[in-house]
């Protein structure tokens, strides 16, 4: 028996959206952030984290050559203490105020928002409380 929760549908049986949320989920280095980024020039990158970031990925001879898209980059950071735990946990609302503004300021300009990556942003989520 299957449960209907889990079961797909066929794409031509979707109905028609403007919209498409996902997770993609990957071991590190098999191309998570090269395949978001191929969504094209009218992509807005966002990387929360702690001066570890995707946008090397995308400044590599590789990616330009290879993909060739000039997505909009985001970096994101929070101060950090010795034992690398946020200072003071800012992160996650400088992830939600940096979509919020560019749904407001900049709506025209992008087609597709990534935000590489979750862990960091569930972390962040964790430390604001």
């Amino acid at each position: 028996m299957t449960n209907p929760s889990y079961e797909g549908k066929k794409v031509s049986d979707l109905p028609d959206t403007t919209t498409l949320s996902a997770i993609v989920y990957g071991k590190k280095g098999c191309g998570k952030t090269s395949f978001a980024a191929s969504s094209g020039d009218r992509t807005v990158m966002i990387y929360p984290g702690a001066g570890i970031s995707g946008a090397k990925t995308l400044r590599s001879p590789w990616f330009r050559e290879e993909i060739g898209t000039n997505p909009f980059c985001v970096e994101l950071h929070e101060d950090l203490n010795e034992k690398r735990m946020p200072k003071k946990a800012t992160l996650f609302d400088q992830i939600t105020r940096t979509i919020d503004w560019w749904l407001k300021n900049r709506i025209d300009d992008w087609d597709t928002m990534v935000i590489d990556d979750v862990a960091n942003t569930r972390k962040a989520a964790m430390f604001k409380g």
